[in-house]
């Protein structure tokens, strides 16, 4: 039993390990990230042989996600970089989604997101520590609060994540200790949040306090009738200011200080799609767009005459990786996600089940603008953190079926 207890608290201590590097644009430098990576793979390799070969035991996995992590490797094969293809797909993709399988098998739904709740709590801590006493790596030249990270964009993007986790749970809880700490952590993660600058997270942000208050109002209505009659109302509300956005867009940029180009992105898209070419339907291989010294990258870096490390676009990256082929059983995984956490919601009308279809919501759009969810040359958290969703809102449907059919 002894033994038993050590290793569980091991995964949990190395999969929080496993989490906080995976972070988006974290400082690499003085940290070793790729080695501690390492350390982490092997350590779950191990386990994930032995919970497989030695006990016997299978390991829950979804079927959409698996073809799209195959295709990967497979898309290697038509890569110009055979071997840098394959090797990314396997460290960036292939290990990762192992890993997170096996935890999802393994233990309970809640203490994985506990464990994704303390990685928030360590970057916020961290990003504090560096702002205030390292202000030199915490806060950039302009005076963007970039904290733990390289740019205040993936400051933002956490804070943005984990900020809306921690006022979602603030209506979960009933205890008042519980809420006080969670009133705090928000309060802290909602200033890096707008000191950061990033302008795409702090309406994410709005957007995602508002789908809260519309959730927690229409789960509030029993009454049918009423339901619908809000829902009427709120859209009545809702459509006359997205025409007015739109009529009125060139105003809106300058108010949230963005240009037509979204800071250059718009010509970073066109460019990845002159490059595309012939490569639309399968893509250039997993990464191989974005190799040191190739074509399509030293194109793109001419364009821009900077480093541009990935599409800032997900939905484009996904293509340059996959090509329209891999785009479509994305989407297809991202139905089917709706659809399982939809019926969920149906079936428990618990508060805390309408997290996951809020977060992934904001990550489709968040999408659009950054490359977070499958990001090249690198391993996302944003990518194990959905997976825990995914297989969550699949693991609570199964025990539902099974309560009705005893």
């Amino acid at each position: 039993m002894k033994f038993k207890a050590i290793w569980k608290y091991l995964d949990y201590i190395i999969f929080f390990c496993f989490l906080f590097f995976c972070s988006i644009g974290l400082y690499i430098s003085f940290i070793g990230t790729e080695k501690i990576l390492l350390a982490v793979y092997g350590y779950f390799l191990f386990r994930v042989f032995y919970y497989l070969i030695v006990k016997k035991k299978q390991i829950l996995i979804s079927k959409g996600l698996t073809i799209l992590v195959t295709y990967a490797v497979f898309s290697s094969l038509f890569s110009d970089f055979i071997f840098f293809s394959l090797r990314s797909s396997i460290m960036n993709l292939v290990i990762p989604t192992l890993i997170v399988y096996y935890m999802v098998t393994r233990y309970e739904q809640k203490l994985l997101i506990l464990n994704i709740f303390l990685v928030g709590i360590t970057i916020t801590i961290l990003s504090l520590f560096f702002i205030c006493f390292i202000p030199n790596y915490g806060i950039s030249e302009f005076g963007e609060w970039k904290g733990v990270f390289i740019h205040k964009n993936p400051l933002g993007f956490s804070m943005l994540f984990y900020s809306l986790m921690s006022i979602f749970f603030l209506f979960v809880f009933k205890k008042l200790s519980i809420r006080l700490l969670l009133t705090f952590i928000s309060f802290i993660q909602i200033i890096l949040l707008l000191n950061s600058e990033s302008t795409t997270n702090i309406l994410l942000f709005v957007l995602g306090i508002s789908m809260y208050i519309l959730i927690i109002i229409l789960k509030n209505i029993k009454n049918i009738f009423l339901k619908v009659s809000f829902l009427a109302i709120f859209l009545s509300l809702l459509i006359p200011i997205i025409i007015s956005t739109f009529k009125n867009l060139s105003q809106v940029f300058v108010v949230i200080g963005k240009d037509y180009t979204f800071t250059g992105r718009t010509i970073i898209w066109e460019s990845i799609a002159n490059m595309l070419n012939n490569h639309w339907l399968l893509g250039f291989g997993y990464d191989s767009f974005w190799v040191e010294g190739s074509v399509t990258k030293n194109y793109l870096d001419s364009i821009m005459k900077t480093n541009v490390p990935h599409a800032h676009n997900n939905y484009l990256d996904i293509i340059a990786n996959f090509g329209v082929v891999g785009l479509l059983i994305s989407l297809g995984c991202f139905v089917s996600y709706f659809y399982m956490n939809i019926r969920l919601v149906k079936q428990t009308n618990k508060l805390v089940d309408y997290f996951p279809i809020v977060l992934l919501s904001l990550l489709l759009i968040h999408a659009i603008y950054e490359s977070y969810f499958i990001r090249p040359n690198s391993v996302s958290s944003v990518w194990c953190i959905y997976i825990i969703f995914y297989l969550g809102i699949k693991i609570k449907l199964n025990k539902l079926r099974a309560k009705r059919n005893k």
